[in-house]
């Protein structure tokens, strides 16, 4: 299992809002051609939209060069190296139609999450694991065929190893904090929602590290939404503490209905969404929520 994924939040010149992620997941299994799953929502706080899309291709995709990276999935773009990329991408399926072409520039250096890059999720397996949290955008939007100049900022995950993600789930925050802080914080469970491992990344404004224990950080919610699509409840709204740099901040969602359901392509359904950041410091961030399930569902008494 291999991901490289983004998310960002735009804004135009007329103060129009929007967020998004966007993933390439490649599946490899032996035997078999690998499978590249592409995964994109956007977020529209104007007309309160929150659109989404996914795409599955099989088969090897070319990569130029050993540092570069690049994947054409149905006409989806994602690629480029060196921290300097090209995103494309249509939500076609909806109306109005959303769609954006951006190109992503890394202003610091990225970051090997757990100090070498290397996560231990214990009886789940291990990760590799790096980010680049902090990327320039600029490019276009359009809706419904109206395109506009935007910029703003990204965040840049790549992570692969050996594990099932269908076995574990994980509540996972990216914070971009107005004082040039960045902030990473993942919470991972089992099939019980049993904890595994807790671990966290922070990326302080001078661009130096620091590696948080589970103790090192609190995370707890404060509200929580049950999609009418699935019947699934999530977690929705946090408390986030970390007292050795202290952060005391509120994790608040921008579009409650969050939810993405892959069912048709990764077999899972998630919740990942734009959030804003008030309290000892501001900014923006997205969370993202997996391993949740809707309650079984009662079978009914035969009648005798």
């Amino acid at each position: 299992m291999e991901w490289w994924y983004y998310n960002g939040h735009l804004t135009d010149a007329a103060n129009s809002k929007y967020g998004f992620h966007y993933a390439v997941f490649r599946v490899t299994v032996p035997g078999f051609p690998p499978v590249h799953i592409g995964h994109v929502a956007i977020s529209d706080a104007q007309r309160g939209a929150y659109v989404q899309d996914q795409l599955l291709q099989l088969g090897v995709q070319p990569i130029p060069r050993a540092d570069h990276f690049g994947f054409h999935v149905n006409g989806w773009i994602m690629g480029g190296g060196d921290g300097a990329d090209t995103l494309f991408a249509r939500v076609p399926s909806i109306v109005p139609e959303y769609e954006f072409n951006l190109a992503v520039q890394a202003t610091r250096p990225p970051v090997l999450h757990g100090g070498t890059g290397l996560v231990d999720f214990g009886v789940a397996g291990k990760s590799y694991y790096y980010s680049r949290t902090r990327m320039d955008l600029r490019g276009t939007v359009s809706v419904g065929g109206q395109e506009s100049d935007v910029i703003g900022q990204a965040w840049f995950d790549h992570q692969w190893g050996n594990f099932p993600p269908q076995d574990i789930g994980w509540d996972w925050f990216a914070l971009q904090l107005d004082d040039g802080t960045d902030v990473m914080l993942s919470l991972l469970f089992g099939p019980g929602h049993e904890p595994l491992h807790n671990y966290g990344t922070v990326v302080r404004a001078d661009w130096q590290q620091v590696d948080l224990a589970a103790d090192q950080f609190q995370v707890q919610s404060t509200g929580q939404w049950t999609s009418t699509v699935t019947g699934i409840t999530y977690p929705s709204g946090w408390k986030v503490v970390i007292p050795q740099l202290g952060v005391d901040v509120a994790v608040a969602p921008l579009i409650l209905a969050s939810e993405f359901d892959a069912r048709q392509t990764t077999q899972n359904v998630y919740w990942e969404g734009d959030v804003a950041v008030s309290g000892s410091h501001s900014g923006v961030g997205y969370v993202e929520l997996t391993g949740y399930r809707a309650p079984p569902v009662a079978t009914p008494t035969p009648l005798r």
